[in-house]
C-alpha cells in the first residue's frame, strides 16, 4: 500500500462509486471533499452527493427531506430525553452523546433556517444547546435565529469576548470549534470562514459562505462584492457577470473604491465568458467577449486616469492576451505613478521579453535588483536577457547567483549549459544538459534539442 494517497485519484474513485451507490460521511464536515460533493443530512450521518457541472451551489432540500429530518429529530428528542440527568452527573458517555447528537442538531438547525424554516430552526437550535450546554456556536445561531424572527439585537449576535476566551481555552481553534460544534450562520462568522476556505483554495466552501453573508447582511456592498470575486476565482464567469448586475441594481451609489473593484470584476467576467468561447471553438464570440472587457476598462481609466486597481486588471489582460505592445504602454503610465514598484517592473520586462526585446527588459529588471538584490525570478529573467543579447560573462553570473537559490530549475542549466557549449567547456555543457534533462517537463522542443546537443556533446 503506497505510503502517500494522491488526492486527485481519491476523489476519481470516490465519483465513480458515488455514480454507483450512495456514500456518507460518518458526521458533517468540511474541507476538500466538499469542492466536489455537497452535503445531505441524513439523521446523523452525511450523504455525499456530486455537484452537476453547472452547480454553483446544492439545490434546495424537498420538502419531503426536511420532514424526513424533522421526523428523525424529534425520534432523537424524545430518545434523549434523560441526556439531562447524565449530563448533570457529568457522565462521559452522556457527555459524547451529547456532544455528537448537538453538534449534527446544530447543523440542521443552519439548514433549516438557510431553507427559510426559521420556527422550526430555533428549536433545532434549543435542542443543540440543552444536549451540549457548551456548544458556542448553538448559542451564536439562537442569537441569529432570534433576529430573523424580529424579536433579538442584531448587534449582539456574534461571539462574547467571554466566548472567544472559552472558545480559545477549549478548542485552540475556530477551526476545531466547528468541528466540534457544527457552524455558525453569522454575517461575519460566515465572512471570516470564507476567508479561511479562500487561503486554503476550497472556492467553492467560500462562494457559499459569502453567498449566505450576503443574505444575513443584504445592506453590505462589499460582502457582495467579495461574493462576486469568489465566484471569479471559482470559474463560475456567469455568475459573477449577474452578481455585478445585482450590486448595480440595488447599490445606485458606490464610493470610488467600490466602484473601481465592480468595473473590474464586470470585466474579468466578461474575460472570462471569452475564455470559456474560445475553448468551445466559438472565436467570434471570443473576441466580443474580449472587447467588452477591454472597453469597460479603457473607458474607466479614461475617466480616472491615475486608478492603479484598473490600470493593473487591463494590463493583466494585455498579457494574457498577449497584446505585449498595449501593456508596455500602460506600464510606462502606471510607473509614472509607482515608479519603484517591483511587480510593475519584471512585468514590463516580462512583456519586452515576449516581444524579444531582451536589452529593453535588462533596465527594468536591474532596477528590481538594486531595491531587492535576493529577487531570484528577477535575477533569471535578466540572465536570461543577457543570454539572449550575446552578453555570455553577466549571463553567468546571474545564472550562477540564482542557482543557489533555484538549483534544479531547469531554465538556469539551459543558460549554463548553452554558454559552456558556446565557449568549448564541454564537460561543464555535458554536466549542465544532464541537469536540465532531469529537470525540464518532457516533450518539449527545447527538450528534444537540448538532447540531441547532449548526444552530440558525448560523441565528440
Amino acid at each position: 500500500m503506497p505510503s502517500t494517497i494522491n488526492v486527485v485519484s481519491l476523489l476519481n474513485v470516490l465519483g465513480k462509486i458515488s455514480s454507483e451507490s450512495p456514500i456518507y460521511y460518518l458526521n458533517s464536515s468540511f474541507g476538500l471533499y466538499f469542492e466536489i460533493f455537497y452535503p445531505r443530512q441524513r439523521g446523523l450521518v452525511t450523504e455525499l452527493i456530486p455537484y452537476q457541472e453547472v452547480e454553483v451551489s446544492p439545490p434546495s432540500f424537498s420538502e419531503s427531506e426536511i420532514a424526513t429530518n424533522q421526523a428523525f429529530w424529534q425520534e432523537m428528542a424524545d430518545k434523549l430525553s434523560d441526556l439531562a440527568l447524565g449530563l448533570k452527573t457529568l457522565d462521559k458517555g452522556s457527555r459524547m452523546l451529547g456532544g455528537w447528537a448537538s453538534r449534527e442538531q446544530n447543523v440542521w438547525g443552519v439548514t433549516l433556517q438557510q431553507e427559510a424554516k426559521t420556527e422550526e430552526a430555533k428549536l433545532a437550535f434549543e435542542r443543540a444547546q440543552r444536549w451540549n450546554p457548551q456548544n458556542a456556536c448553538a448559542d451564536v445561531n439562537l442569537r441569529q435565529n432570534e433576529v430573523l424572527l424580529g424579536a433579538g439585537d442584531s448587534n449582539a449576535v456574534g461571539l462574547t469576548p467571554n466566548e472567544v476566551q472559552a472558545v480559545q481555552q477549549n478548542y485552540g481553534t475556530f477551526e476545531q470549534l466547528l468541528s466540534a460544534n457544527g457552524p455558525i450562520d453569522e454575517a461575519s462568522f460566515r465572512l471570516l470562514m470564507a476567508a479561511e476556505f479562500t487561503s486554503g483554495l476550497n472556492h467553492r466552501q467560500a462562494v457559499l459562505n459569502y453567498k449566505r453573508a450576503a443574505v444575513l447582511d443584504p445592506e453590505n456592498v462589499e460582502t457582495k462584492l467579495l461574493l462576486a470575486n469568489s465566484y471569479l476565482m471559482s470559474g463560475f464567469v456567469g455568475s459573477v457577470l449577474s452578481q455585478v448586475a445585482e450590486i448595480k441594481k440595488v447599490h445606485l451609489e458606490l464610493d470610488p473604491a467600490a466602484r473601481s473593484e465592480l468595473i473590474r470584476l464586470e470585466a474579468l467576467g466578461h474575460y472570462g465568458i471569452g475564455n470559456k468561447d474560445a475553448a468551445a471553438g466559438k472565436k467570434d464570440k471570443q473576441a466580443e467577449s474580449f472587447a467588452v472587457a477591454e472597453g469597460l476598462l479603457v473607458a474607466a481609466i479614461t475617466e480616472d486616469p491615475a486608478n492603479e486597481v484598473l490600470l493593473e486588471t487591463l494590463y493583466q489582460v494585455y498579457l494574457l492576451t498577449s497584446r505585449y505592445a498595449e501593456a508596455l504602454i500602460l506600464f510606462d503610465r502606471h510607473l509614472e505613478i509607482s515608479p519603484d514598484d517591483p511587480k510593475l517592473l519584471q512585468n514590463k520586462a516580462l512583456a519586452h521579453m515576449r516581444l524579444g526585446q531582451y536589452g529593453e527588459a535588462i533596465a527594468p529588471l536591474a532596477l528590481v535588483l538594486s531595491k531587492d538584490p535576493a529577487n531570484a525570478f528577477a535575477r533569471l529573467n535578466r540572465a536570461i536577457s543577457y543570454y539572449r543579447e550575446g552578453d555570455d560573462e553577466n549571463a553567468k553570473l546571474d545564472y550562477q547567483i540564482v542557482a543557489e537559490t533555484l538549483p534544479n530549475h531547469p531554465a538556469i542549466h539551459f543558460g549554463l549549459g548553452r554558454i559552456a557549449e558556446r565557449s568549448g567547456d564541454t564537460n561543464a555543457a555535458i554536466r549542465h544538459f544532464e541537469q536540465y534533462l532531469e529537470h525540464a517537463p518532457k516533450g518539449t522542443d527545447e527538450y528534444r534539442e537540448i538532447g540531441e546537443s547532449l548526444s552530440k556533446l558525448k560523441g565528440q
